[in-house]
């Protein structure tokens, strides 16, 4: 039974006009939020709980929130008001490069290692503690209306066993937070990328990853500016128009006309942002659209810029 039909046929009909879960219900949507959470987003990035079960499910917008938001969610003992146990494996790339694993693109199993320690009394001082579970809130904060918890998650890949990873996920009422992580997600590039430059290109996706915008614009940029003078084989010319018309000429000449001038035109979308610090996501998801397409049907030529 999904997590919607198993919710809706607790509360029935009658109570549309209330929230009254049963503790296990709003825990399994909390143990469901996670787990999208932490596969799906990255830092920085907010899932709001509320919104996600709205979409779903219309008629949950007739439900008043404002109790859930002040509920206290345990991930370390049953007690509490609510008492989650969040999800023992997550899919997601392992960060460590000597893994094995990381000759695929695809995503692996981590499992839950233990908690390394938590914040004591009023959060002044700080103990190592050793907990099966591994889960443990070690910042509370209350007010009238919603309250905020600090969660610490650690995954370690089960292939290669290496460090780690550990999430910060903050709640504030019915949403989750990733605000830290360690170590940063790998960037899994789409077919096609050039090598010699793949490094910054894969820094341009991280930074916009942990919420570096403009840093990401810029990075993008140089990765370009970088593949079309090796291509054009300037590297100190600074008319770049000629360079990038070297790199259009260096082409195969069965590769479309129609999209020869793309890296000249994703260069100038990202440069209009960077002269005016504009940190915009969508031109930086325009452009490595745009760059995917381009390499990929370059991937079927012989080309030195490969």
């Amino acid at each position: 039974m999904t997590l919607l039909a198993t919710i809706g046929q607790n509360i029935g009909n009658e109570m549309m006009d209330k929230i009254n879960f049963a503790w296990e219900d709003f825990s399994e949507l909390c143990a469901f939020s996670l787990k999208r959470l932490l596969e799906s987003m990255h830092v920085y990035q907010t899932l709001n709980m509320e919104d996600m079960l709205c979409k779903a499910d219309p008629n949950y917008k007739k439900y008043n929130w404002d109790y859930a938001k002040r509920w206290y969610i345990n991930l370390d003992t049953q007690i509490g008001e609510a008492y989650v146990c969040p999800p023992q494996t997550i899919s997601l790339v392992c960060a460590n490069r000597c893994c094995h694993n990381q000759l695929h693109p695809h995503n692996i199993g981590l499992s839950v290692t233990e908690q390394l320690g938590r914040f004591s009394g009023n959060g002044s001082s700080w103990s190592p503690r050793i907990l099966n579970g591994g889960y443990i809130p070690y910042c509370r904060l209350e007010n009238d209306k919603e309250i905020t918890q600090i969660f610490s998650l650690q995954y370690q890949c089960q292939s290669c066993k290496g460090e780690p990873v550990t999430f910060l996920i903050r709640r504030q009422g019915l949403k989750f937070q990733i605000v830290g992580r360690s170590r940063i997600e790998p960037c899994i590039l789409p077919e096609g990328f050039p090598k010699e430059e793949r490094n910054i290109f894969s820094d341009a996706v991280c930074a916009s990853q942990t919420g570096s915008i403009l840093a990401a614009i810029c990075l993008l940029r140089i990765a370009i500016e970088q593949l079309a003078r090796r291509v054009a084989n300037d590297r100190s010319g600074r008319e770049l128009e000629e360079i990038f018309e070297k790199y259009k000429t260096s082409l195969p000449v069965e590769f479309p006309s129609h999209v020869k001038g793309t890296l000249k035109q994703v260069y100038d979308s990202l440069s209009t942002c960077v002269h005016s610090a504009d940190a915009n996501q969508q031109v930086f998801d325009n452009a490595m659209k745009e760059l995917a397409k381009h390499f990929k049907m370059l991937s079927a030529f012989e080309f030195a810029g490969k």
